[in-house]
């Protein structure tokens, strides 16, 4: 008989003990009283997005923030790079772990790089998850969760260098979503 898989709050539980505070970032509250994280690229803090209508079970991770991978790999690859954010969601019924990628212009941006930067973050989550499930001895950690990779352009015009889904994925990333709204978007837009 299979073990029943771990909650949503276990699993939210056991990802503040695993990763160090200034990775993580914690919905707030918007106006309208509703949860709503926002979003701001690292290289570029002009460059955000508000994300409402999330799911009950919320964080985002920021992996970049640590760069460990930095100093073990020589990254000749892009094997080092990782995204901006790694959104994990999780309700009654359903749980996502969401790439997001923002990029303040897509003029200068490379396909190889935004793939090595999405895939990167997923190597990250698998290193994460595995953890979680060998240190902490919960074999159902992070388990079920839908992948969506999300990349948010700052521009959304022709000339600014558009994301082509189909070469992203003769990368390896799947079902890549650009999504042009830099304000906000709400969470079901993005899976």
């Amino acid at each position: 008989m299979s073990k029943p898989m771990g909650t949503p709050e276990e699993d939210l539980r056991i990802l503040r003990e695993i990763l160090v505070p200034e990775m993580i970032l914690e919905p707030d509250t918007g106006t309208d009283g509703k949860p709503r994280l926002k979003l701001t690229d690292p290289d570029n803090p002009n460059t955000c997005v508000t994300i409402t209508g999330l799911l009950p079970h919320t964080i985002a991770v920021k992996p970049d923030v640590a760069s460990c991978t930095g100093r073990c790999f020589q990254s000749s690859r892009g094997e080092a790079r990782r995204s901006d954010y790694i959104l994990i969601c999780a309700g009654e019924k359903e749980r996502w772990v969401v790439f997001i990628e923002l990029k303040g212009s897509m003029k200068y941006a490379s396909l190889h790089g935004i793939a090595s930067q999405l895939l990167g973050s997923r190597c990250f989550f698998e290193y994460v998850r595995f953890t979680g499930r060998v240190f902490w001895e919960c074999p159902d950690f992070l388990s079920a969760y839908a992948e969506r990779y999300v990349v948010f352009p700052r521009s959304s015009r022709k000339g600014d260098g558009g994301i082509d889904a189909g070469c992203m994925e003769a990368l390896g990333v799947i079902e890549v979503r650009r999504i042009g709204e830099r304000m906000g978007v709400r969470f079901r837009r993005m899976v």
